[in-house]
């Protein structure tokens, strides 16, 4: 079976992460054999291999990590071995100085590392070779591998551990990037939140009567109309606005604050500091120091923050109700004047026709004629001004329909962030938990390792 299809079984999911877990694989080799070279230096040998020097070549480049185990030296035709010693590269010279009390002879051969390449002296020759032992870890392990080159296969299950560690690790720092980073961009999984366009565009207030037909010229009348009959009306019409009326600054600062929270981080006074003190510490920034507590933390302020917005954004539609229903009373108040005025406009012309009908018949008429154009310019007003009302509490219906959408659609948003929130932390507290058991299951294989002595393929705690 393959090394990836053991990670799998402790860290889930592989797909995509071949590149990685061979990376994790070969960190593991490495990283055990350091383990071993500091426990339990005995068991080196087992993930040694041979290299021999001859005349050709007589030296050995070593490569980062490698590690020499012996060195020896046949000394001539007997074919004897003999271990050589480790000297300071600094005394190479009087390793070679025949007259030196420090020369190394066949029968007392050194070895020195110099520049990352390792000498034997004397020289060695095709007939007096020199074999070292040395351990250089396989770097080569690849996911779909299953054996790995000088290296004990009772170890491999420590590898598959070690590398399935890591995947972990690294799923649980991938975390940051799936955190949804604005509730209001077009460019997420949330659509956006419309602005709330607050308008009344309403039709024209109808203009008051005008009667083609005036008054007769030879009628003299003692009492005069009202100045509003030909002025117009002394009451004005109220407008509907919302004027000063807005959304708190607070909504957005907690729309902001909520986003800060999840995303960027909060700015605090010790950001001027150096290391983690200058860090805004977002969710993203716990998640990837992996503190749950600080996550879930940062995660209910944001909620809060949001439930704070949503406060706001009631006061908001608060204060549009209170104009909408101030605009009402005045709308009445003026309905009642023009009523008021009317009556007295009423009054007045009946007044004057009282005193018309005192004149001829030709007055009688004239008066009659311009009395009925003044009925039918009043039903015309009256007709008008209905129309005016409707077309106002039709578009404060529409604007009342706006804000609740809008209001709906806020709500929405929040419930799918709450629920994607909830499955992120959901994956990350079972990586979390995994990574605990993998943690605690690699410490225990390795114990047999670590207490010093050889152990062989029969070694208790094998778990392959």
């Amino acid at each position: 079976m393959a090394f990836i299809d053991d990670i799998g079984y402790y860290a889930g999911s592989t797909s995509g992460k071949n590149t990685e877990v061979s990376k994790f694989l070969a960190n593991g080799v490495q990283y055990i054999i350091s383990v071993i070279e500091k426990s339990n230096p005995d068991m080196l040998p087992l993930f040694a291999s041979a290299q021999t020097l001859s005349n050709s070549p007589t030296t050995l480049p070593l490569v980062t990590n490698s590690k020499i185990i012996d060195v020896v030296r046949k000394t001539g035709s007997n074919g004897e071995d003999l271990k050589c010693s480790p000297i300071n590269s600094a005394f190479r010279s009087n390793a070679a100085n025949v007259d030196s009390i420090y020369f190394a002879s066949k029968n007392s051969p050194v070895y020195y590392i110099s520049n990352a390449v390792l000498h034997v002296l004397p020289l060695p020759t095709a007939a007096e070779t020199a074999a070292i032992s040395i351990v250089l870890p396989d770097t080569s392990v690849a996911h779909s591998d299953s054996a790995i080159d000088n290296f004990p296969s009772q170890l491999y299950h420590g590898v598959v551990l070690y590398a399935a560690g890591q995947l972990i690790h690294n799923k649980m720092t991938a975390f940051n990037a799936k955190l949804p980073t604005d509730l209001d961009a077009d460019t997420t999984a949330f659509d956006a939140i419309a602005d709330i366009g607050l308008s009344l565009s309403l039709i024209g207030l109808p203009s008051f009567a005008n009667a083609s037909k005036s008054l007769p010229g030879t009628i003299s009348i003692a009492s005069d109309l009202p100045a509003n009959w030909t002025s117009g009306l002394s009451t004005a019409m109220p407008t509907f606005n919302l004027n000063g009326v807005s959304i708190s600054g607070e909504y957005a600062d907690a729309i902001l604050m909520a986003k800060d929270l999840i995303d960027i981080g909060i700015v605090t006074d010790e950001d001027s500091g150096a290391s983690d003190d200058a860090t805004p510490q977002s969710a993203g920034y716990w998640l990837k120091e992996e503190d749950p507590e600080m996550v879930s933390a940062n995660l209910a302020t944001a909620a809060q923050e949001l439930q704070r917005a949503s406060i706001h954004l009631q006061n908001y539609q608060n204060d549009v109700n209170v104009r909408a229903k101030s605009f009402e009373n005045e709308m009445a108040t003026f309905q009642a004047k023009i009523s008021e005025e009317q009556a007295e406009l009423t009054a007045a012309a009946q007044k004057v026709s009282t005193e018309l009908s005192v004149d001829s018949t030709i007055a009688s008429t004239d008066v009659a004629i311009y009395q009925a154009e003044m009925t039918r310019e009043q039903t015309r007003y009256n007709a008008e001004v209905t129309k005016y009302q409707a077309d106002v509490q039709g578009k404060m219906q529409s604007l009342n329909y706006e804000l609740q959408e809008w209001n709906a659609n806020l709500q929405k948003k929040i419930s799918l962030y709450t629920t994607l929130i909830g499955k992120l932390s959901t994956d990350y507290q079972w990586l979390q938990g995994q990574y605990q058991v993998v943690k605690s299951e690699f410490a225990e294989f390795m114990a047999p390792f670590t207490t010093g002595g050889v152990l062989d393929s029969t070694a208790e705690g094998v778990r392959r």
